[in-house]
């Protein structure tokens, strides 16, 4: 956990809205252990030796300040630190398609009913109100998240929002002139550097072929959600997510991909990726030029 902290760049202590005092390594173990399972507070009063007031004031502070410190770092698509050429090699060596560094995907987070504005964060293919997120699953573990937007949006316009294909055009050229590209499911459209399964309707063999070979490896990005869930199933407790305004806890997923992905170290490998790594000097220096 101290080896945690000076990365996160968190202040010694918090000053709470009653003015009390908590030192940066509390909130951090209060915040994971509410994080990590749907607790009722009072279930931790008796851990921490706190009130559950407190302790719900603590974890939000904490989150709070995480989130405004990481919210650039969850976009960072910079080829400074990400080795294109070698995210490339590695789906080549998996699929027949060149240049394509990640694979791209949205989900669909269900969320308690809102009081207002309802029609805005329902779903209609889930049939539920939810807030939704966009992820690009690189080769080696790494997720670019977007999000949340609201439930009613489809991934086109997500992608469209996410400003993602800018990131992507700024990308260096490969080694062949050509740019890097992203795999998407078939609710993207077919784009310069989005590619996309061939229609199921009057397809040869081989692309048939080729939609069941990128199929396979695509997973991987749902893996990347299963993961966040499964580590922090608070994220997962549909009555405690609310909208974008009324409670920050929709920014919770955002800050389980940071403790995952960045300051645990704890890389999310799909079995055809196994070569390729990011070393934790490079991952921890894209942290700190983000936040300085």
């Amino acid at each position: 956990m101290t080896l945690i902290l000076p990365l996160l760049r968190c202040p010694d202590h918090y000053e709470l809205e009653n003015k009390s005092k908590v030192t940066a390594l509390e909130a951090l173990v209060i915040s994971l252990c509410r994080l990590r399972y749907p607790n009722r507070l009072c279930d931790l009063v008796e851990v921490f030796g706190r009130s559950s007031s407190m302790l719900s004031r603590i974890s939000n502070i904490f989150l709070k300040d995480v989130q405004e410190r990481s919210c650039n770092i969850l976009q960072l698509l910079s080829s400074e630190y990400i080795d294109c050429s070698e995210l490339a090699n590695a789906v080549r060596r998996a699929t027949p398609l060149a240049n394509c560094i990640g694979f791209l995907d949205g989900t669909v987070r269900p969320i308690a009913r809102p009081s207002n504005d309802q029609e805005a964060v329902y779903n209609g293919h889930k049939r539920t109100h939810a807030l939704k997120y966009q992820s690009l699953m690189l080769a080696n573990g790494i997720i670019i998240i977007d999000g949340p937007f609201e439930g009613r949006r489809h991934d086109s316009f997500l992608l469209r929002e996410s400003g993602l294909m800018q990131r992507l055009r700024e990308l260096p050229l490969s080694h062949d002139g050509s740019r890097y590209l992203v795999y998407g499911d078939p609710a993207y459209a077919l784009q310069q550097q989005v590619i996309c399964p061939y229609p199921t309707v009057n397809i040869t063999q081989e692309q048939q072929l080729f939609n069941e070979n990128m199929s396979k490896v695509r997973q991987s990005v749902e893996y990347g959600f299963g993961k966040v869930l499964q580590n922090f199933s608070f994220v997962d407790y549909k009555k405690k997510s609310k909208t974008l305004s009324a409670s920050p806890r929709p920014t919770i997923s955002l800050c389980c991909a940071i403790y995952k992905h960045t300051y645990m170290y704890v890389w999310i490998y799909h079995e055809h990726f196994t070569e390729v790594s990011v070393t934790k000097c490079k991952y921890v220096s894209c942290w700190n030029v983000v936040v300085t």
